[in-house]
């Protein structure tokens, strides 16, 4: 007996079908990928500018990490050029005790721990690397080791083996910053101050000990003008320092503002809507359930159930 239906109702309820299962296949990657496409061609005419944007993303993210390498450089910096400055403050502190109480009971040892103070300053690390060597990053710095070396020295700038090069990084298409110090920039004024008063403990004024002599006091008084200086200038250093964090703190805030709206936007180009697509999901498999029951059911009448 020839069936109800006709073919032309069969290939409609087949071709329905299929259109449902494809949807409810969509919404099953949809619903396990999170994206609304798996492909930048579903995507039509927004797939240019979700590209655009992940390419501006991705600068975005290279900009974020550079910035905040620098920045834990700089604060790393700032300690120890902080504890540079301290040390200068200290030996110009001693000497003016000495003066101002004419003894220099003291400040031997003084310079001595200043001198090592500046030293592990100078020479200190970060990752594995000299933090004010330049490029030397596997060399110290400063080369002497003790107060009477440095007093050997035949020149200040023979104590550090840094060189010129000071680091810089990029932290925005159109900014570069220099923010690494050098060894002999900073520390030159502070180990100058140095030598020149070990030289009188350990020269023909010398030895300082005890009640200071008229020679002692005029040459530690001679020495007053370039300790002050130098203390100003360690500061100075110090306030630098500062200066470029405030800059690099400033371009990371931008570029995580930037990476925070670019995820908003590619969110919106290629993120599913999940509850959406989980109630869409549902509906299509109602739909699918029916049209299958529909088409099996004409697939299986004929003309004889309508004629008993």
């Amino acid at each position: 007996m020839t069936r109800v239906a006709t073919y032309a109702q069969d290939q409609q309820l087949l071709a329905d079908l299929m259109r449902i299962q494809g949807r409810v296949f969509t919404s099953q990657q949809q619903i396990s990928t999170g994206k609304k496409a798996q492909s930048f061609q579903e995507l039509g005419t927004d797939a240019s500018g979700l590209l655009a944007a992940k390419s501006v993303e991705g600068r975005a993210n290279h900009y974020v990490k550079v910035s905040q390498e620098v920045l834990r450089r700089l604060e790393l910096q700032d300690l120890q050029l902080d504890a540079l400055a301290t040390a200068g403050a200290e030996l110009r502190q001693s000497v003016l005790d000495a003066i101002a109480t004419d003894k220099a009971i003291g400040l031997p040892e003084a310079l001595d721990a200043v001198f090592k103070k500046a030293v592990s300053v100078l020479n200190a690390s970060y990752d594995g690397s000299k933090l004010f060597g330049g490029t030397r990053t596997d060399t110290d710095p400063v080369t002497v080791t003790s107060v009477a070396a440095l007093v050997a020295a035949p020149s200040i700038s023979g104590i550090f083996a840094n060189d010129a090069v000071k680091p810089e990084a990029e932290i925005d298409e159109a900014l570069s910053v220099e923010y690494g110090f050098l060894a002999s920039d900073i520390g030159a004024g502070l180990m100058g101050a140095i030598q020149r008063i070990a030289a009188i403990d350990a020269g023909p004024l010398g030895p300082l000990s005890g009640d200071l002599t008229q020679a002692q006091r005029q040459a530690l008084e001679g020495e007053l003008a370039g300790l002050a200086a130098m203390a100003e200038d360690l500061n100075a250093t110090v306030a630098a320092n500062g200066n470029r964090h405030a800059v690099v703190e400033d371009k990371l805030a931008a570029h995580k503002d930037a990476q925070a709206l670019l995820k908003g936007f590619i969110s919106d180009i290629e993120d599913v809507d999940l509850a959406e697509a989980v109630t869409r999901l549902q509906a299509d498999q109602t739909a699918m359930q029916a049209a299958a029951q529909v088409f099996g059911a004409l697939q299986r009448s004929s003309l004889l159930d309508f004629l008993r």
